[in-house]
């Protein structure tokens, strides 16, 4: 990288032609086609755009580190691998994927991932659920049919049982 910075010198300082700095940039970066038609970066195969879908970023610009992320991209989805990508943040990988599924017209679902990542995190979980939660309803319901029902007075010792059995989770007494 040391012959490119300072080639870049010496373009700024005026010692060296334009066209030079030209040449040397893409004689050191990945050769790639994006058109109207289909998209290709390095090795990868050709791959068909659908037009009305597909509007990619004005903005993005391929460096010669995009076009070698967006090629070893193209190449493990052309041959149905796994991808994860891992690097420093800010280097371009959300970027240059996402600029990939522009081209392609596809949605894409980003997930930030760090060292606290747990695999429920993306796989989801079980949570034990405590029954009580579930039965509040239908407790206060028979609370509510029953009081209409009955005098409370009369049968205070039964609610006092129903209550008991309901908040010690003793559900087969409670139901």
């Amino acid at each position: 990288m040391v012959e490119a910075n300072s080639l870049f010198l010496a373009v700024g300082q005026g010692q060296l032609e334009p066209d030079a700095f030209l040449d040397f940039a893409m004689q050191h970066t990945r050769d790639f086609g994006v058109s109207d038609h289909s998209f290709y970066f390095g090795r990868s195969e050709a791959v068909r755009r659908e037009l009305e879908l597909a509007q990619p970023d004005q903005s993005f610009v391929y460096t010669s580190t995009t076009l070698r992320l967006m090629e070893q991209v193209c190449v493990g989805l052309q041959r149905e691998e796994s991808l994860l990508l891992v690097g420093e943040t800010g280097t371009g990988k959300t970027s240059s994927v996402q600029e990939l599924a522009k081209l392609q017209g596809k949605r894409l679902h980003v997930f930030n991932m760090n060292q606290n990542t747990d695999s429920a995190d993306l796989l989801g979980g079980f949570k034990p659920v405590d029954l009580k939660f579930l039965l509040k309803p239908v407790y206060e319901f028979f609370l509510s049919i029953f009081r209409n029902a009955f005098k409370s007075a009369k049968n205070q010792k039964f609610l006092d049982l129903v209550q008991k059995c309901y908040e010690e989770n003793q559900i087969r007494e409670f139901i």
